[in-house]
């Protein structure tokens, strides 16, 4: 399993994020928002997780539709339950897992998952799947 931030992913979230990604996602969403560095993303969502805000840090880059949509799917990852948000951006050929098991929040960036291989409309959007 890739490593977070340079840590060594514990083995229980591990099984619990390679579980999570083996069902069918619970929800597929086109995004108004592209990146081409993940790394831009996982800042942000620092930031919102101390401060449960993002006005005015992302007006200039997103549009005010992206920072509304960015700010909901960041709120959703602190307080819903466990689940591994997929996040893949068009301009990239990896993707991201935002992931919450517990209390823990693990980023992984990754290459694009087999399976969604033969998925042509999926690498040419911008979108978040959302694994339960």
């Amino acid at each position: 399993m890739p490593v977070a931030n340079q840590t060594i992913i514990p083995q229980h979230c591990q099984e619990a994020i390679r579980n999570m990604m083996l069902r069918e996602s619970t929800t597929v969403t086109d995004v108004p928002f592209e990146v081409t560095d993940y790394k831009e993303v996982i800042q942000l969502w620092e930031l919102y997780k101390g401060t449960n805000e993002l006005h005015g840090i992302v007006s200039e880059k997103y549009s005010e539709s992206g920072e509304t949509r960015l700010k909901e799917l960041f709120e959703m990852h602190k307080t819903g339950k466990d689940h591994v948000f997929m996040y893949i951006s068009r301009l990239m050929s990896e993707t991201l897992l935002l992931c919450k098991i517990g209390n823990l929040y693990v980023n992984i960036i990754m290459p694009i998952p087999d399976f969604t291989q033969g998925f042509d409309t999926l690498h040419n959007r911008n979108l978040i799947a959302t694994f339960c």
